[in-house]
């Protein structure tokens, strides 16, 4: 391959990437504008990042570190065929691997579900940001916190429990 040939093959996947990213972010602010900040958003989105998450973790590094150098040498000793016919066993393989870990999760997904709302008690729409840090030395304190009087600490932090 020429290298004009490379450079635009490279620019064309990297186009495509960028569409990827775009198209994901677009997905991410659409369920969060549909289902707002409540705990079943929360949770549809983790069921949509999981899956990657997964891929990225196991599958991800499985393929570059096994499976291509794999294949490459079966076509350097060998010819193309057997190496499509070792392609084919191992992708056969990693399906079936992939539909015993399928119905392993189903079987187990309720106690998924559970993992990833642990501990929020039905009725708590917890909402709000933690800040740290302190104001400069130089300003005067500004906002609704001047004209009232700081809450005691234990009046702010619950833990273990709502």
């Amino acid at each position: 391959m020429s290298p004009p040939a490379t450079a635009r093959h490279s620019i064309t996947v990297a186009a495509w990437t960028l569409v990827s990213r775009l198209t994901g972010l677009g997905r991410v602010l659409v369920l969060g504008a549909v289902l707002g900040p409540t705990f079943f958003a929360n949770a549809a989105q983790s069921g949509l990042l999981l899956p990657s998450l997964v891929y990225t973790i196991i599958a991800g590094p499985l393929v570059a570190m096994v499976v291509i150098p794999t294949v490459v040498r079966v076509i350097s000793d060998r010819t193309t065929v057997h190496a499509a016919d070792v392609l084919g066993r191992i992708s056969g393989f990693m399906l079936l691997v992939a539909a015993c870990l399928t119905v392993a999760l189903v079987g187990v997904s309720s106690l998924v579900a559970r993992a990833l709302t642990f501990g929020v008690p039905d009725g708590i729409r917890p909402v709000g940001v933690i800040g740290f840090g302190y104001r400069a030395e130089d300003e005067a304190a500004t906002g609704s916190g001047v004209s009232r009087p700081r809450r005691a600490l234990g009046e702010q932090i619950h833990r273990n429990g709502w």
